[in-house]
């Protein structure tokens, strides 16, 4: 896959990813090169079985004339995921569009680093039989899971309670035993802002900043296509903003709510989607809402982003309400309109596991392209 490392090659199949299928002529232009050199790449990517050309029938008055479109190959560059939380393992395989080719969970008994770890590294390997791929066909694997923690050589680790007991260890070694394959790893906000960069509503955005409410809070920046991850990887950790020692916007925050209010839910996802529409979570909606715009104000004064994306794993109908009443009034009464800061709703959040397999594809695909990109500037 060293081919991909290629700067013309990421930036081809970025284009394909955000565009879709393109005329030769079309990509030549947006890339600004000469259709000889777009010719090259095609032909290459062509031969690595990244591509197709499919033959579109174009009609005018006088008559009709064949012409070919440049399109990502389906299962043309895979990607594979791991995304674990307290309660469950979800495992994928993905296309370079982000389209889940395989998938399969596990609900997790025995939380050990070890039987975690050798029982999605087994899903992975069932999953790519299942598809007929070997494991040297795809780029890598993701994990990711919540907390901070670090991809530096020696100094992963996780701050959440039910990963105490995992050792710090070097990502790239030590998990590449579990999975036959290159390993990245980033925590659960990140990853998610990944997917939501090449598969949502932020594909055509250079900088924005992404908001992640699950049982925590968290939070990523993108700068010039670039996941900025600053020292440690701890930028925009934005639940620092709000003390763990007071009441705060997260998805933990809510079942204590719920606890209290006599609806007894052990885990997110067996609250019921519609909850915000019921009247039975209004005073934790209108504490949460105003936490969450201070945030939003917050941000567009500190990183003047071009929008600020929402995503997570609450229940939709929480979404829905917050996203409708932040982007009709964000930031009112003071001078941070100035900024022109958007607000989005994800719409690449609901499958974790998709997040976490965007992991390799970005760091094959577009990591050495956001860097040239910043670098022109």
């Amino acid at each position: 896959m060293n081919f991909l490392n290629k700067p013309r090659v990421q930036e081809l199949i970025t284009l394909l990813r955000t565009e879709g299928p393109l005329q030769r002529l079309e990509i030549a232009r947006k890339m600004m090169v000469q259709p000889s050199t777009v010719t090259r790449i095609v032909n290459q990517m062509l031969d690595h079985g990244l591509i197709d050309e499919v033959e579109l029938l174009m009609t005018t008055r006088k008559r009709g004339f064949p012409s070919k479109l440049v399109a990502l190959k389906n299962k043309g560059l895979l990607s594979a995921g791991v995304f674990i939380d307290p309660d469950r393992c979800q495992t994928c395989i993905i296309s370079s569009q982000g389209e889940i080719q395989s998938d399969d969970s596990f609900d997790i008994v025995d939380g050990s680093f070890d039987a975690v770890m050798s029982k999605a590294g087994a899903l992975i390997k069932a999953q790519a039989s299942k598809l007929r791929v070997s494991a040297d066909s795809i780029v890598g694997c993701g994990i990711s899971y919540p907390g901070q923690h670090s991809s530096q050589v020696g100094d992963a680790h996780s701050d959440v309670p039910y990963m105490a007991d995992w050792p710090t260890f070097d990502a790239s070694i030590k998990l590449k035993n579990y999975f036959a394959m290159p390993v990245h790893l980033l925590n659960d906000a990140k990853s998610a802002c990944l997917a939501e960069m090449q598969f949502g509503k932020s594909k055509h955005l250079s900088n924005f900043c992404y908001v992640w409410l699950t049982y925590g809070i968290g939070g990523a920046a993108v700068v010039d296509r670039g996941l900025h991850l600053g020292k440690q990887g701890l930028v925009a950790e934005f639940g620092r903003l709000f003390p763990k020692s007071e009441p705060r916007p997260s998805g933990h925050d809510l079942l204590q709510f719920l606890e209290k209010e006599g609806y007894s839910y052990e885990r997110l996802d067996e609250v019921p989607h519609d909850i915000a529409d019921s009247g039975k979570i209004d005073e934790w909606l209108d504490r949460a809402e105003g936490q969450i715009r201070y945030l939003c104000k917050v941000i567009a004064s500190t990183f003047a982003p071009e929008a600020i994306v929402l995503g997570g794993l609450l229940p939709r109908s929480i979404f829905d309400r917050f996203s409708s009443n932040l982007s009709e009034n964000l930031l009112p009464n003071d001078r941070f309109e100035l900024y022109s800061t958007k607000f989005l709703r994800a719409e690449a959040d609901d499958k974790p596991h998709v997040g976490a397999a965007s992991i390799p594809l970005y760091y094959s695909t577009m990591h050495n392209l956001s860097k040239r990109i910043a670098s022109d500037r």
